[in-house]
């Protein structure tokens, strides 16, 4: 078995419903809004990072 370790740097809380996890190494240059908008607003840019793993969106019902 696997054992991977988790390391939980930041809890963000947003309006959107939209729950994630991260390697925040990767989002280091996301500090605002529009940085936000700029790497993550398009669906193809945010396909891109889900398709590498970085960012893994989590729906909650």
């Amino acid at each position: 078995m696997v054992q991977i370790e988790l390391d939980v740097r930041h809890v963000v809380r947003t309006d959107c419903g939209l729950c994630a996890l991260w390697q925040p190494e990767w989002f280091v240059g996301v500090t605002d809004q529009d940085t936000w908008d700029s790497r993550l607003s398009e669906d193809q840019a945010l396909e891109g990072h889900i398709s590498a793993g970085v960012f893994v969106p989590l729906g909650l019902a």
